[in-house]
């Protein structure tokens, strides 16, 4: 055993899917951390789907270690069942009243970053930087309906709409 990870940790290392963390995130798009090529490159293959047996063939021979590393450096974390159903409670509210974000600005922010750069990785790295460096929630709005076209031309308008409910967008009328 090296580097003191047991057989049932490298198992579960490997069986489960990884996603990145709101420090993951921070640093596909600001590059914060000044992570070495090969760890970033990582960092940036980890999409929320791929399990870490998927990653490590990906990544190499060091995939294991490399994985174990992001985690440690807490830029992945592993997806949790419930996770997947986290969806947003429905409500319903009069068409003058709509606001344009149903949830906190800052959550709004970090669930756009998320779930751009799982879907577009380093594609969407305009989209992120722009999501970053909104201030206030007038430019963030901006930035999300932005995003919200981008993904409705790429990947259609059953994924802007999931995007919708899962950053708190109001929906568009496209």
């Amino acid at each position: 055993m090296s580097n003191g990870v047991s057989l049932s940790t490298r198992a579960e290392l490997v069986a489960r899917a990884y996603r990145k963390t709101d420090r993951g995130l921070e640093e596909v798009a600001t590059r914060a951390h000044r992570l070495g090529h090969w760890l970033r490159c990582a960092l940036i293959m980890v999409n929320g789907r791929r399990t870490g047996e998927e990653l490590s063939t990906l990544i190499g021979e060091s995939g294991r270690d490399t994985l174990r590393e992001l985690v440690d450096l807490g830029l992945i974390e592993p997806v949790t069942p419930g996770d997947l159903l986290t969806t947003l409670p429905a409500q319903t509210w009069p068409p003058d009243e709509v606001p344009a974000l149903f949830l906190p600005i800052e959550l709004a922010r970090r669930r756009a970053l998320r779930w751009l750069a799982v879907q577009f990785g380093t594609q969407g790295g305009p989209l992120l930087r722009r999501i970053s460096k909104a201030d206030g929630p007038d430019q963030l709005h901006h930035a999300l309906v932005l995003s919200e076209r981008y993904v409705r031309r790429a990947q259609g308008d059953q994924r802007a709409e999931q995007f919708q409910r899962d950053v708190g967008l109001r929906p568009s009328t496209h």
